[in-house]
């Protein structure tokens, strides 16, 4: 687990820029890791819709996000940051969330954003922010049990003050530094619209950023070359890489089905073969359960792959 988290900590660290694909189940984090990424970030976001089929409303309690988070995490050898949205209420509640994902989960890091309960997803409109000094004490609370348990954990730092009522840029700058000083060793800023506010936010923020390069349908941020946001003082810039992908194949998957049925199946298997990862029961682990029955059944429980059909592990 500390080996994840240190690994986490040093891309943070780093003068480079490193990409980072957002997914949504244990599924897409294993498919992220076939595609040798550094780090995975788990989307509070996709949880909500793919767990509870519910929008990023402020539906998903912490119970079910530590639970995801854990899932995620224990499935892949990569490192995994998830969200924990604003904690799940105030400084105290937060601690709790903190200690639920840094001693019960995998997870290499987390961030958690200043937003008010029930927060909403980051693009839409209608967000609000809590007082400034609340959330530099709510980082400063996450932050020192942090320090408690696991000083390798990363903790995120996150505002959603650009896109508020009366937000700015020299808003969020002011509350990035705030974490920097509470202890988070990263600032996300969520909400970047402008390519200017980009640079403004990257040289106004004394620490590691993350850019945000995700959104469902098209994303608001703009399209900024990895080499420019890393001399600005980024460190990650993250991308949806699973909620929108799945929807968008499931549903021409689905479509094309329904059109026309064995013969679009048949089709499909032909192209999955091509894949790196199309074996799915060698992808998903198939073979490694086999060979621990191997080892510790008895001979005569080994005896139903010699009396059974099925595709041969």
């Amino acid at each position: 687990m500390t080996s994840k988290r240190a690994a986490l900590r040093t891309l943070v660290e780093s003068d480079e820029v490193s990409r980072i694909p957002i997914v949504h189940d244990a599924l897409t984090a294993k498919l992220a890791e076939a595609a040798d990424f550094d780090a995975i970030s788990l989307s509070g976001h996709g949880v909500s819709i793919s767990a509870l089929g519910l929008p990023d409303a402020g539906y998903l309690t912490m119970p079910e996000a530590v639970t995801v988070s854990r899932n995620v995490a224990q499935a892949v050898d990569t490192p995994v940051y998830t969200d924990v949205d604003t904690g799940f209420g105030n400084a105290i509640n937060a601690r709790r969330t903190a200690e639920e994902v840094i001693r019960n989960t995998e997870c290499a890091g987390f961030h958690i954003e200043d937003q008010v309960d029930p927060k909403r997803c980051g693009q839409v409109a209608g967000k609000r922010v809590i007082p400034r000094k609340e959330m530099q004490e709510k980082v400063r609370a996450v932050c020192d049990l942090r320090d408690e348990i696991d000083p390798e954990f990363v903790i995120i730092g996150r505002t959603d003050a650009l896109g508020v009522t009366n937000g700015g840029p020299s808003e969020a700058i002011d509350r990035g530094n705030d974490f920097i000083d509470a202890g988070a060793d990263l600032v996300f800023v969520d909400g970047i619209h402008s390519e200017s506010t980009a640079e403004e936010i990257g040289r106004g923020i004394d620490g590691p950023l993350l850019y945000n390069k995700s959104g469902p349908n098209r994303s608001l941020a703009p399209a900024v070359d990895e080499a420019v946001l890393a001399e600005w003082g980024y460190s990650l810039v993250s991308y949806h890489a699973s909620m929108t992908p799945t929807i968008q194949a499931v549903h021409e998957y689905m479509s094309q089905l329904k059109d026309r049925g064995m013969d679009h199946v048949v089709e499909f298997e032909a192209e999955m073969d091509e894949l790196p990862v199309g074996d799915f029961y060698a992808f998903e682990g198939m073979n490694e359960v086999v060979d621990l029955e191997r080892e510790y059944l008895p001979e005569e429980e080994m005896e139903k792959y010699q009396s059974s059909v099925g595709k041969d592990i």
